[in-house]
């Protein structure tokens, strides 16, 4: 071999050497060196690890949410269920209310005011069961139909006698 392929030889190499980066992948065996030998290599993998650590960190938050959802979702539907049951209960006396004969007008006009009240819960819990609608939403949807069923029960009540 010619001292000029020589030296040709060692200008091809320090080039490749020149070119090299912390991925041994992108260069070949001098990258590699090159990355190992510089700590190159070694930070590209600790980015890496710190980066996998942060996306199960991100999963961890994101199924602890999914769990909080899904009992706050559970809490609304149980109270739906006990909406719907003091609902039917209310209907019940209204209905043994409206048999009474000593009813007085004003007391009719009460009870069927109650009982356009009541059709309008039975409205508004139809929607809930059916579902749809944010948590935040449906929350205070069950909210303002307890008051409305607080409500109707208070005129059966004082009906009641």
């Amino acid at each position: 071999m010619s001292i000029r392929a020589a030296v040709a030889g060692l200008a091809l190499l320090s080039a490749a050497a020149c070119q090299s980066g912390a991925d041994p992948r992108d260069g070949g065996f001098v990258s590699g060196v090159v990355g190992l030998s510089t700590g190159g290599y070694d930070a590209m993998v600790e980015d890496r690890q710190a980066a996998l650590e942060g996306a199960r960190d991100d999963e961890a938050r994101l199924a602890a949410r999914a769990d909080a959802l899904a009992a706050e979702q559970a809490r609304l539907e149980a109270e739906t269920r006990r909406a719907a049951a003091d609902l039917a209960a209310l209907d019940r006396r209204l209905s043994e209310a409206e048999r009474r004969l000593d009813l007085t007008e004003a007391e009719r006009d009460r009870l069927a005011s109650a009982r356009r009240d009541a059709a309008v819960a039975r409205s508004r819990l139809d929607r809930l069961q059916a579902g749809g609608g944010s948590t935040v939403s449906r929350s205070a949807e069950v909210e303002d139909l307890q008051v409305l069923i607080g409500s109707i029960a208070g005129v059966v009540e004082d009906l009641a006698g």
